[in-house]
């Protein structure tokens, strides 16, 4: 891209290089990177301009605890109590896509069609976040319902786009009623 880029082409450059990182670096974004990132994700629009998320950055030993936590609850085999339902189910071209997709990640991954046990220890690594020196923690108030959720929502694809804009990797992933301490 060049300076003189028009901005739906800077859009669009953004939007076809992002994907989901799963694995990271170990060195640690400068604190200024994260900022802007911040600054630039805090623009989203949001239902009556309540700006409803909240964001926890955990890095070092804070972020090592929460992994801990979140992959000791993951690995547990207890029922994972989400805010929201699961789909449902998936039909026509949504039934096609998401196992097309998943099983690229798992081929990359060195994970062979139908390996269930390998498939699992994979989806564990949800939870280990890849190897990321950094989490970050979007969350909003339950009493803002699903109007909070999905300004919530529109704030990590902003976070996301900031964040590639930047050159950083990132992966969404929505986890049920875990925050840090």
């Amino acid at each position: 891209m060049t300076q003189h880029s028009a901005p739906i082409d800077v859009l669009e450059h953004l939007l076809q290089d992002r994907f989901s990182c799963r694995a990271y670096k170990p060195e640690p974004v400068p604190r200024a990177t994260i900022d802007r990132v911040l600054n630039a994700a805090q623009r989203t629009a949001s239902w009556c301009n309540s700006q409803p998320w909240q964001v926890v950055i955990a890095s070092g030993e804070a972020k090592e605890k929460f992994r801990k936590a979140i992959y000791a609850e993951a690995s547990s085999g207890a029922p994972q109590d989400g805010d929201f339902e699961f789909p449902r189910e998936y039909r026509g071209v949504y039934l096609e896509r998401p196992p097309r997709k998943r099983f690229s990640a798992l081929q990359h991954a060195g994970i062979a069609r139908g390996d269930r046990a390998a498939y699992a220890k994979q989806a564990l690594e949800n939870y280990n976040f890849f190897g990321a020196p950094h989490v970050a923690i979007i969350h909003t108030d339950e009493a803002l319902g699903i109007y909070g959720a999905i300004d919530c929502g529109a704030y990590v694809g902003n976070f996301m786009l900031a964040a590639q804009a930047l050159g950083l990797g990132t992966i969404p992933q929505a986890h049920w009623r875990a925050t840090p301490e």
